[in-house]
């Protein structure tokens, strides 16, 4: 993954931009991942050493959690790291 290569929509930069919650719901590829990512790093980058927040991914896909915590790893240093919460819970699918 090319971390310099993101060029955020008009969408995608406000949801950067906004100090709210936000729920993205979009279609596959359409930087849901990625723009996630940047609103981490923004907010992360804002907490001092002792801070009691964090930031919390949730998923109902494997392949997005997977992504994720890849990404993490190479977006952000193991102190940075520390202030994210992805949970590995594994989707289970009933038929």
């Amino acid at each position: 993954m090319n971390m310099s290569e993101y060029k955020p929509t008009e969408e995608q930069k406000e949801l950067i931009k906004t100090d709210k919650s936000a729920l993205i719901i979009a279609g596959p590829g359409t930087g849901k991942t990625r723009t996630a990512i940047e609103k981490a790093m923004i907010e992360v980058r804002k907490f001092d050493e002792d801070s009691p927040h964090i930031i919390l991914f949730l998923s109902f896909s494997n392949a997005a959690i997977y992504r994720l915590l890849s990404s993490a790893k190479i977006v952000f240093s193991r102190k940075e790291r520390r202030f994210l919460s992805i949970p590995l819970i594994l989707a289970i699918y009933s038929t």
